[in-house]
């Protein structure tokens, strides 16, 4: 008689799917979130405006680009080595 492999009761395999779209409505939604906050409850957006409204653009941009960019790049190369 051949003995069976135990199987795990919880896969990371089949629920990283779930976790990555999870993730991804997750940034769009707080990305999409900060920039509506920015631009009507702080003092929007104006590039050639008063230097409140040149600054709201940085916090957005730090935003996308440390949380948002950074975490897709590291979320892809998790799935990559799984």
């Amino acid at each position: 008689m051949q003995a069976r492999p135990i199987e795990p009761m919880y896969s990371m395999r089949n629920s990283s799917g779930h976790i990555c779209v999870f993730c991804q409505v997750f940034l769009v939604a707080s990305t999409i979130l900060m920039g509506v906050w920015m631009g009507v409850y702080r003092a929007g957006y104006d590039w050639n405006g008063t230097p409140e409204q040149q600054f709201s653009y940085h916090p957005l941009f730090m935003y996308i680009g440390l949380i948002f960019l950074y975490g897709n790049g590291q979320q892809n190369s998790d799935i990559i080595i799984l």
